[in-house]
């Protein structure tokens, strides 16, 4: 990962961006939501 975000970096009109995906253990799609009120952030 530190390379690539490197080579990222180094050409900024080249990028799109990066996605970044989280699965479960069954390969499902995780909801990435801030912490409520009163809530732990992880």
């Amino acid at each position: 990962v530190k390379t690539v975000l490197q080579n990222w970096l180094k050409q900024p009109e080249s990028n799109l961006g990066i996605e970044i995906k989280a699965l479960d253990e069954n390969g499902h799609d995780l909801a990435v939501t801030f912490p409520g009120p009163g809530e732990d952030g992880l």
